[in-house]
């Protein structure tokens, strides 16, 4: 392997283990009984549930069987 293409795929590397790791710790953290202490820290006002969630990009999450 030349230096060049080395000097390539280690950049591209480390960004597809950086997503990896963003994909499995927003997707665990999401799908854990933790987070609806952390959201809901004034149920008198407001509060919400949800059976499962997933997310793929950052920023954009996605679930499913809502309660307000």
């Amino acid at each position: 392997m030349t230096r060049r293409r080395r000097w390539l795929i280690a950049p591209v590397v480390t960004l597809f283990l950086f997503e990896a790791l963003y994909l499995a710790a927003a997707n665990y953290i999401l799908n854990s009984d933790r987070i609806f202490e952390l959201i809901n820290r004034k149920p008198e006002k407001f509060e919400i549930e949800w059976d499962r969630a997933i997310t793929i990009w950052p920023g954009a999450v996605r679930l499913y069987g809502v309660r307000m």
